[in-house]
């Protein structure tokens, strides 16, 4: 994403900062569930290759 037109370069400051929130990578096969709908997360994670298709809503969305 970096490397987009529409994104700004992080600062000297911020870079060391935002680099704090990647501490490694993880690789799955297509079609492992990563995050599942109603479950929290305390990992943030990029997608770096491939695409994301959203499985069909079980849930009501919430408003």
């Amino acid at each position: 994403m970096r490397g987009k037109d529409v994104l700004r370069d992080f600062t000297a400051k911020e870079l060391p900062f935002v680099a704090e929130f990647k501490p490694g990578e993880l690789n799955v096969q297509a079609g492992t569930n990563v995050l599942l709908q109603g479950t929290n997360s305390a990992h943030l994670y990029t997608v770096l290759s491939g695409y994301e298709q959203p499985k069909q809503r079980t849930r009501r969305p919430f408003i």
